[in-house]
């Protein structure tokens, strides 16, 4: 491997434990991300390939498994052992009869060309099917000062009801011993499982190797044999849930204590660090309890948007309010309900206060526009799901310079990123590598950040050097609130349209979305419509979009030459490349995993990535004057339906629906979706919107001007046919595996 790895990257725990490397970037830390430093970059010469070890099948980037290598620094086996050295040193991955590859018994991923090493596969300890690293749970208990540095070992015991896990530490002092309930509460919030047994032992009782590392298995061993000298235990009992007759507060203490709170902090749910899912977990667990006490109709204003305006301190007041008797008339419920929709409102005003305010955030004086070519231009978002795709389409379309801002540790680590992103979009060849190393110039920085956290000098700089901007870069997320979003996708578009006012003006490009339209119920929203009057919008990305969008209105009256392009749903592409995050994405595999449609007449627009961006590059090369209006709504020509859709898989791929209303099917949603469906944390955002979503049956996109700029243009003219999306769409579904291999059997292709 190289000298060393550039990246730190935040994986999500929960796909970890599923032997998924998924790469959490801009999101707010928290208690479901795990820290893992890269290896750096195979040397040259040497092979390194991510295998099954079961099935021996390699996998793609970003699938956690066994780490096999090839190259000059290969051995050629054990001495005298020649069937150990066949399977060790000897290894084929299924499918290639040409190389062999020295297994490592490590597991790892591959990650924008580098290497992550996770752990050993015989030390791995899966609990329930959920994957869990020692090294991990060694960390957690290692933190604790009562316990001796690097003197801690986990490993796995089969038990009657299955594998369970072990945790032997060594103690500094056997007269002042580590809280081990507090260490189980830790090792549950951050590794998500319970540690069957806590030992303390004391110091030099642990075996190691000559330098130095745990040997696990050794431990094991000698645990149980009964030859460890224990000098305390902790044994997990699980905790005896509430008698039936038990109050709401006896409940709600019980539900808040699973999650490893004590009712007391002055901090929301998602400050804590709690994760989408955990919050989508929690709402239902608090709804149901709710509910169970006769309070349904107060369980629907408990939501992931609720949880992340109050304080836990707040809530449980709340509860406590709850919780005091049913009183006469029903007093304390109907308090309940009149308080909570008293925060909800408040906090809506508070919103839409700061998202005004948000809008008219000052713009420079327009400054005096440059004379000569545009010669560089600054793209965002270029390694995100629709960036790559752009960048190609701007290096095939156009000659400039490219500057990319890219959140890299260096310049030649920004490159390899987007390198890697190209590679992951399916677009690479060694051509277009060439281009990018040739053209793309790397601004190491973040969105999120002041000056788009460059500094004030290179910001200078910037502006003096650039001629266009184009603007692609946003967080996507349908749970986090205003607040949340605010700096990436407000704060970070007011800086950029400071930059293309500074020093010289610059043409400025804004992919927008629809969702600036909010839940409107208009016959036909089109490119001139603005939504000036803020309605409807009532979740964090429609909010951010919209301000981002007014602020590039506000200078475009200034004079600044803008351009806006809103694409609705992006869909993956013929090459089969998507995004496991994108809502009809994560709808799709729901239905068909679980046979339900939903009946609705909803306008549906699906476009390709590659194909947006050709059209985004095509447009902006427009000269402003023959550009009839500077808005795009970047929709299909053609009007179809969600059922379209469905009718298709049916049709094409036997999958099997039933079908219900919207309302109908939101009841569904909350019945069948399970945390293991990649749409449940938005569960309740789809049931909160379903009332909203219903209204909007008639409303249809207006894309005139989207229609004439293409012909002007002379881009291609005409959108994939909606059969031809479904088959990319399928195809993605499958290589993502967001639809599962039963599933998948049911078919009867057409």
């Amino acid at each position: 491997m190289s000298v060393r790895g550039r990246q730190t990257l935040a994986l999500n725990k929960r796909a970890l434990q599923q032997n998924l490397a998924r790469v959490e970037k801009a999101l707010p830390e928290n208690n479901n991300q795990a820290p893992v430093v890269s290896c750096g970059k195979p040397a040259a010469g040497n092979v390194v390939r991510i295998v099954d070890p079961g099935s021996r099948q390699a996998l793609g980037e970003g699938r956690i498994g066994e780490i096999w290598l090839d190259g000059p620094s290969k051995g050629g086996g054990y001495w005298h052992r020649p069937d150990v050295t066949a399977e060790v040193f000897g290894a084929r991955i299924a499918g290639d009869d040409h190389h062999t590859y020295l297994r490592t018994g490590d597991l790892g991923f591959l990650y924008e060309g580098e290497l992550f090493v996770c752990g050993r596969t015989k030390d791995l300890i899966i609990v329930r099917g959920v994957n869990c690293y020692p090294s991990d749970i060694e960390a957690i208990v290692g933190q604790d000062a009562h316990v001796r540095d690097g003197c801690v070992a986990a490993f796995s015991v089969e038990r009657d009801e299955g594998e369970v896990p072990v945790v032997v530490a060594e103690v500094r002092d056997g007269q002042a011993l580590p809280d081990a309930h507090a260490l189980a509460r830790a090792i549950r919030r951050h590794c998500h499982i319970d540690p069957n047994t806590i030992l303390f032992v004391p110091a030099h009782s642990i075996p190691k190797t000559t330098s130095g590392k745990i040997r696990r298995a050794q431990t094991r061993k000698l645990w149980l044999d009964g030859k460890l000298p224990v000098v305390a235990s902790y044994t997990h009992q699980i905790p005896e849930a509430p008698d039936a007759a038990a109050g709401p507060l006896e409940r709600f203490h019980h539900l808040i204590e699973s999650y490893d709170l004590t009712g007391q902090e002055d901090c929301s749910f998602a400050d804590l660090g709690i994760d989408s899912l955990a919050l989508a977990e929690l709402r239902a667990d608090l709804q149901a309890l709710l509910a169970e006490h006769g309070a349904g109709a107060v369980a629907e204003e408990v939501n992931a948007r609720l949880l992340q305006r109050l304080t836990v301190a707040e809530f449980f007041r709340l509860m406590r309010q709850f919780g005091s008797g049913s009183g006469e008339c029903g007093q304390p419920l109907h308090a309940l309900r009149q308080a909570l929709d008293q925060i909800s409102a408040d906090y809506d005003e508070y919103e839409a206060t700061q998202m005004r305010a948000d809008a008219q955030l000052p713009l420079p004086a327009l400054p005096p526009a440059r004379t000569g070519a545009p010669s560089d231009i600054l793209l965002t978002g270029a390694t995100g799901f629709l960036g790559p795709f752009l960048l190609a389409s701007l290096l095939g379309q156009t000659s400039y310079t490219l500057h990319a801002l890219v959140r890299a540790t260096d310049a030649a680590h920004g490159l390899d990123r987007i390198v890697a992103s190209l590679r992951r979009a399916r677009l690479w060849s060694p051509a277009l590598e060439a281009e990018v190393r040739a053209r793309v110039r790397i601004l190491c920085g973040d969105l999120a950040e002041p000056r788009l956290g460059v500094g004030e000098a290179e910001f200078q700089r910037l502006a003096e050097g650039i001629d266009t901007i184009v603007h692609n870069g946003a967080l996507v997320n349908y749970v986090r609130t205003y607040d949340a979003l605010r700096p990436a996708n407000v704060a970070g578009t007011w800086e950029l349209l400071r930059l293309a006012m500074t020093a010289h003006r610059k043409t400025f490009h804004l992919v927008s979305s629809t969702f600036i339209y909010g839940w409107s119920t208009k016959p036909v929203v089109g490119e001139s419509y603005a939504n000036a009057e803020m309605s409807g919008l009532d979740f964090g990305y429609s909010q951010t979009k919209w301000v981002a969008e007014q602020l590039a209105l506000a200078a475009q009256r200034q004079g600044l030459d803008v351009r806006i392009y809103r694409p609705s749903l992006i869909s993956p592409t013929s090459a089969g490349f998507g995004s496991q995050d994108d809502i009809l994405v994560r709808l799709t595999a729901f239905m068909i995993e679980h046979g339900v449609a939903v009946s609705a007449l909803n306008q549906i627009s699906l476009l390709p990535a590659d194909l947006i961006a050709d059209h985004i590059v095509a447009l902006m090369g427009l000269p402003a004057e023959t550009v009839c209006g500077h808005v795009f709504n970047m929709t299909a020509d053609g009007y179809y339906n969600l059922m379209n859709i469905t009718r298709l898989l049916s049709e094409r791929y036997g999958y099997r629906f039933t079908y219900y209303d919207i309302p109908s099917f939101a009841e569904q949603l909350n019945v069948r979706c399970a945390p293991r469906d990649p749409l449940y944390p938005l569960v309740d955002f789809l049931t909160r919107s379903s009332d909203k979503i219903a209204a909007m049956r008639d409303k249809r996109y207006d894309n005139t001007q989207y229609r004439r700029a293409r012909a002007l243009a002379g881009v291609r003219l005409r959108e994939p046919s909606l059969t031809d999306t479904v088959d990319d769409l399928v195809r993605f579904l499958r290589d993502a595996r967001l639809i599962t291999d039963e599933t998948e059997d049911t078919q009867s292709i057409a």
